[in-house]
């Protein structure tokens, strides 16, 4: 093994690790019922985790998204209850934006349900869910909102994207 092999499966052994660690963490912060589903969950782990987000992220370029810029955690947790075509047996990747973090696969009616609880401060209040063949999504980021050119913070504003049957 040369030295930039012996490099590049460290960094990867390491960034495994830290998303390895990122999950119980994660896990011990959810509430109880939730935190057993979670566990219970398959999860990608570098470097799987890379080549399955860059997969999925090209098939969501691809589709017509409908975007919301909302003010305030209530408004997002009213338009994502607001989804009625939710399908019982339906599975997606779930993540965060942060890297540390793993990508789970998971029930889409389960996430939906729970979305409340798996949508909070541990993942910076970012989440990405899409199907395996990209036709099915929801993207939440948070961001400062900006009242006028002083460019001071004045409040957190959410931009959701969502496309398919949700």
């Amino acid at each position: 093994m040369t030295n930039k092999e012996s490099n590049t499966f460290l960094h990867i052994s390491l960034r495994s690790t830290k998303q390895e660690t990122s999950r119980k963490n994660y896990i011990k912060f959810l509430p109880v019922p939730v935190c057993e589903t979670v566990e219970s969950c398959e999860y990608i782990v570098t470097p799987k985790r890379e080549v399955l987000i860059m997969d999925l992220l090209e098939k969501y370029s691809k589709r017509s998204v409908l975007r919301r810029e909302l003010e305030g955690k209530e408004r997002v947790l009213q338009f994502v209850k607001a989804f009625k075509q939710v399908p019982p047996h339906f599975e997606v990747f779930v993540w965060s934006v942060l890297d540390e973090g793993p990508v789970y696969k998971m029930n889409l009616k389960w996430v939906i349900d729970n979305f409340e609880l798996l949508w909070n401060e541990y993942n910076k209040h970012e989440l990405t869910i899409i199907s395996e063949n990209g036709r099915v999504g929801l993207i939440i980021s948070e961001y400062p909102g900006y009242v006028d050119s002083t460019f001071e913070s004045d409040e957190i504003l959410y931009q959701v994207k969502k496309w398919g049957l949700i």
